[in-house]
């Protein structure tokens, strides 16, 4: 796989969990994925410097911003509810 399969397939995963709703991994992601996690921290440091990942003490351990929901093809209204 490709450094491009891999983030696409990644990004996709996250993207598809958000949608429904679920809580977001990115380390079990990567796991499941066979993506080394360091590659996977890469990523997720990447979107952060692009705006569109926010995250507490680990880069893995994070969510999308608004604009990483956009950037990933997420449409607000199509989301569940939170509240």
């Amino acid at each position: 796989m490709t450094p491009r399969e891999d983030e696409f397939r990644f990004r996709q995963e996250i993207a598809d969990r958000t949608r429904r709703g679920e809580e977001v991994y990115a380390r079990e992601i990567a796991t499941e994925l066979g993506m080394n996690t360091k590659r996977a921290c890469y990523l997720c440091e990447k979107w952060i410097d692009k705006g569109w990942w926010e995250c507490g003490v680990n880069a893995l351990a994070g969510w999308l911003t608004e604009e990483g929901k956009a950037a990933f093809g997420l449409n607000a209204d199509l989301l569940p509810n939170k509240n």
